[in-house]
């Protein structure tokens, strides 16, 4: 009984990130010149149950110098732009950059 008590405690006061899934295509990609800060703009909303400030404005960011494969999410997404293919992007809700919406992951829809 105490082992299940202590599992519940635990289990209720860990933080949790959550990850939704968008299914949308890429309108832009960019990186800003002096940071390390890249963003794409995405056709369809963040989701409401995302916490980030500036969610509403359809911009997701992510920092290059924490993310060991951010070459290859840039290289992701401009092929996704170019190609005019969507994207499946997963947004943790708890996790931003800059106030902005960031991912933890993306793909190529086929």
């Amino acid at each position: 009984m105490f082992r299940i008590s202590l599992f519940l405690l635990v289990a209720l006061f860990s933080k949790v990130t959550f990850a939704k899934q968008i299914d949308a295509k890429v309108n832009n990609v960019g990186c800003h010149v002096n940071s390390t800060i890249c963003y794409i703009n995405i056709e369809s909303a963040i989701p409401s149950t995302n916490n980030c400030p500036k969610r509403s404005s359809h911009s997701i960011r992510w920092d290059t110098s924490n993310i060991k494969n951010a070459d290859a999410i840039l290289s992701i997404l401009l092929s996704a732009q170019v190609a005019q293919k969507k994207v499946a992007i997963f947004i943790p809700d708890s996790v931003c950059v800059l106030g902005f919406p960031t991912l933890s992951y993306a793909h190529i829809r086929g």
